[in-house]
Formats: C-alpha cells, structure tokens, sequence
C-alpha cells in the first residue's frame, strides 16, 4: 500500500519529459521511487487522450507515505500511473499532431488559388517571395492532410518535418490566423495549470 503526491506541468520549454524526485526519505523509501517513476513513464507512453504518448510533460514527486508491512513496488507503480492519469487530466492536455513546412514555386497570378487550397487544408502561408513573376510560398500543413489530400499538389511538393502542433478543428483554417508556432503548442502557460494529484490504494 502506499500513498504519492506530485506537480504536474505541461511546459512548452521541457524538451522531454522530466522526473524530478523532491520528496524526503522518510515519507517514502528511496527503493520505492523508481517504481513510482515506472508507473509514471508508462501512463505516458499510453497517454489519456486516444492512447497517444505524453510528451514535454515535468513531473515532480514532492510527498508520499507507506506501510512498512503491505507496501511494495507493485503498489507504488500502479500509485504513480494512477496519480499521474489524475493530474495530467487536470492539467489541460492538447493533442499533437506532426506538421510539415512546404516550399511551392507558382506563377504569381496562381497565388490566391494555392492560398486556398493551403487553408482548406487546416495550413497557413508563413511568407510569400516573388521573382521574375514567380512566386515562393512558404507554409505549414498538417502531416495528415498532406496524406489525405487529393490535391496531389500539396502532397509533391518539397517538405521537410517542423515540429508539432495543437490539432486545430478540421475544416479550413482562419486566414488571418497566424497559427500555432512550430514546436510550441497552444498549451497552458507554464505553472499555470500545476495540480496535485493523490492516490491511496487503502481508499479504493
């Protein structure tokens, strides 16, 4: 049996995800916080939103308790997948999706028909460049559009992988919308959504 307690943040900054041990011997045993951080890294790898892994997410384990007769490794990594399921579904989780940055090179009156078709497909324009009546859009579309789309156009063209994003509702994009930078989804602001979560298995 056993009792853990931790921050959880999701911070655009961490550039994996992080376990830090703060909590103080005596509240749980040192041989018990690893398996508190199996529990944890798996309930990442499954996620809570369509099985999809966590990623950038910082954990810190600041308290806990045990029984010195009934505690175990079991307990305390089934603690910690529990307890980390309950903070992360407090914390406003967002669903990633990988994008890809596109170069297409268009006669100049072509520019309003592409620029169309890049926001049909959830995308955005980042710059547009002309030279010698040809023009050079630069965008970001989805990977998943990309795959799905049947405007073979967008799907030829060279690309290379950017980062991810929050996944935007499907339908076209707001062209006016500057988009979600690359590699920095729209999530909670950093310690702006930090939440305790408990577990006791004596409880349930």
């Amino acid at each position: 049996m056993g009792t853990v307690g931790f921050a959880l943040s999701l911070m655009s900054q961490v550039k994996a995800n992080e376990f830090i041990n703060e909590i103080r011997a005596e509240a749980v045993p040192t041989q018990y916080i690893k398996p508190i951080d199996q529990g944890i890294q798996a309930a990442m790898e499954s996620g809570i939103l369509t099985g999809f892994p966590m990623v950038d997410v910082k954990v810190t384990l600041f308290d806990g308790s045990y029984h010195e007769l009934h505690s175990n490794e079991v307990a305390f990594r089934f603690a910690g997948s529990i307890a980390f399921k309950e903070a992360a579904k407090q914390a406003s989780p967002v669903l990633l999706e990988p994008m890809m940055t596109l170069e297409i090179d268009v006669p100049e009156g072509h520019i309003a028909g592409v620029r169309s078709e890049i926001h049909t497909h959830r995308g955005r324009v980042e710059c547009v460049k002309t030279t010698d009546g040809i023009s050079q859009i630069e965008a970001i579309v989805p990977l998943s559009e990309l795959l799905t789309s049947t405007f073979t156009g967008l799907a030829e063209c060279p690309m290379k992988f950017v980062g991810y994003e929050a996944v935007r509702s499907s339908g076209p994009s707001d062209e006016n919308a500057s988009g979600v930078t690359a590699n920095k989804p729209n999530r909670p602001r950093p310690g702006s959504r930090s939440m305790m979560a408990r577990f006791n298995p004596e409880e349930e």
